[in-house]
């Protein structure tokens, strides 16, 4: 699957939007279930790649028996598009 920031260099058709919702209380573990739940969503459309993505983040409190947590929300999503043959 290629995630990409921008256009794709070949010919493809637009399926739709992909995108995912996810939250952990560490930076890196949250961005990368957040690429991973975005590949996720794209072949679950039958995606080959994923255009013009983009990330949002926050933080958030967390609450749970024992208190509060911190934690890392971040919103990521992008065209999920399926190449074509010119």
């Amino acid at each position: 699957m290629l995630l990409l920031s921008g256009d794709a260099d070949r010919p493809y058709t637009v399926i739709g939007l992909a995108s995912a919702l996810v939250s952990d209380h560490t930076v890196d573990k949250a961005y990368q279930k957040a690429i991973k739940e975005l590949e996720k969503s794209a072949q679950k459309m039958g995606a080959d790649a994923v255009t013009f993505m983009r990330m949002s983040n926050t933080m958030a409190t967390q609450w749970g028996c024992f208190g509060s947590k911190q934690v890392l929300v971040i919103y990521i999503w992008g065209t999920a598009v399926k190449f074509t043959e010119e």
